[in-house]
């Protein structure tokens, strides 16, 4: 493939603008077409980035012909924009969670088994620059207690408060957690998990759990403790690997203007922190598009198959937390 990279965008939401700055960076795409419901803000979309808008997927893909696809719609409509994309061949992105409905997800990854298909799933946090050196700490010492936190504030959108078209907070913000832990912990089984929610002031309709805590053990003997909220005012989020003598923090940095993130090492002989320095939805998206070129679905930062095992593990959290009656 020579020249840039025809691609489609499907949504409209917020977590575009960052994935279209990270490819505007990279240089390497042309935005060929939008999708939205709302015409405008598709226009919206097109005017600043390029390319046609539409209201309709497959319009866009007849028309604009991509050669790939991100797609950024809510949890309750990504797997029918997925289903698509599969059916036509076309190598696609796509965020989490994969589904509001873990049926759908499930259905998705039937319709991928045995196509070969270049599919990426947007667990950015497997973009940090200093991953790598995470992975060489906790390679020295095995992790024994993992702990996780996202105590945050609830987002704007109105499908977010909904469970059937988010999943909730456990399946749709606090599975980057989840993630993170598997790709550097391994798998694990949910031992107790707990929520509560109470009526929320401002939005009555909201139905989602806003706490929940989770105890997992890993296959590999650690245990770790996951909690998440969104009854506060702004958002702290962190996972901590421990070992003996050894802490291993990946953390938001607080207050900072735009997505940042530090790593902080401690091995008792006093902290050193490191940030990260380029953006992880950058190094996500150089290398979806590194592996529509070369046509290897193994180049990609986090496969369908592989984010369907995250999936499943939020789901099996939230199960725990249901009570008979």
């Amino acid at each position: 493939m020579t020249g840039r990279l025809r691609l489609g965008l499907v949504g409209t939401g917020w977590i575009t603008t960052l994935h279209l700055a990270a490819l505007e960076r990279l240089a390497r795409t042309e935005l060929v077409g939008t999708v939205s419901g709302d015409a405008d803000r598709a226009a919206a979309v097109a005017a600043r980035w390029g390319g046609a808008s539409y209201t309709d997927v497959p319009a866009m893909l007849d028309d604009a012909r991509p050669h790939a696809v991100y797609v950024c719609q809510p949890p309750h409509r990504a797997a029918a924009a997925c289903e698509l994309l599969v059916e036509r061949g076309i190598p696609f992105l796509t965020e989490k969670p994969l589904a509001a409905v873990g049926a759908d997800a499930e259905r998705v990854a039937a319709a991928l088994r045995g196509r070969g298909l270049v599919v990426a799933v947007g667990y950015n946090w497997r973009g940090l620059d200093f991953l790598p050196l995470v992975r060489e700490r906790l390679a020295k010492q095995p992790t024994r207690l993992v702990l996780a936190r996202w105590t945050g504030q609830l987002p704007p959108p109105p499908w977010w408060r909904h469970v059937a078209e988010s999943g909730g907070q456990v399946v749709e913000q606090a599975t980057h957690l989840y993630d993170f832990a598997r790709l550097l912990v391994g798998e694990a089984n949910v031992i107790a998990a707990e929520s509560t929610r109470r009526a929320h002031a401002v939005h009555a309709d909201a139905d989602m759990a806003d706490l929940a805590t989770a105890i997992l053990r890993f296959d590999g003997g650690a245990i770790g403790s996951f909690t998440n909220t969104s009854i506060l005012a702004s958002n702290r989020v962190s996972i901590e690997f421990l070992a003996d003598g050894m802490r291993t923090v990946v953390a938001t940095v607080p207050d900072a203007t735009k997505p940042t993130w530090r790593l902080t090492m401690d091995d008792g002989a006093g902290e050193q922190t490191i940030e990260a320095k380029r953006d992880s939805y950058e190094v996500q998206a150089a290398a979806f598009l590194d592996a529509v070129e070369a046509n290897d679905p193994a180049k990609v930062l986090s496969t369908f198959e592989d984010a369907l095992l995250t999936d499943r593990l939020t789901r099996a959290v939230v199960a725990a937390t249901a009570r008979p009656g």
